[in-house]
């Protein structure tokens, strides 16, 4: 599995940090729009805050596996499943965070949609 960090970061983005125990769930921000490029991934748009980002092929599968609300590890697994040669589910598990903490709250939520 390549790496699935968002592509080209922002750096002059503000630090979140989701809480990585296993009862946090996380879902895609249902107004934010995919648009797939190609193989090599999608563009996230944020129309309330007119922000977008794009996402590799590994961050669109995370993207589209948080159609409802899941936690870090079930995140990890799905994608240590996904793809035949994985690392040790721990790595993906870091990535995983990386990712969230990356596209929370633009792009992901955390807790349950509504609430």
């Amino acid at each position: 599995m390549s790496s699935i960090q968002p592509e080209k970061p922002d750096r002059n983005r503000p630090s979140y940090e989701p809480s990585p125990d296993n009862d946090s769930t996380y879902f895609a921000d249902p107004v934010v729009s995919c648009r797939i490029e190609d193989d090599n991934g999608a563009i996230l748009f944020n129309p309330d805050t007119d922000n977008s980002i794009m996402i590799n092929s590994s961050g669109l599968e995370i993207w589209k596996y948080l159609d409802q609300p899941r936690t870090i590890d079930e995140i990890s697994i799905f994608m240590r499943d996904y793809y035949a040669e994985c690392p040790d589910l721990e790595v993906i598990r870091v990535d995983i965070i990386t990712f969230i903490t990356y596209l929370s709250p633009d792009y992901i939520r955390e807790g349950e949609p509504g609430a």
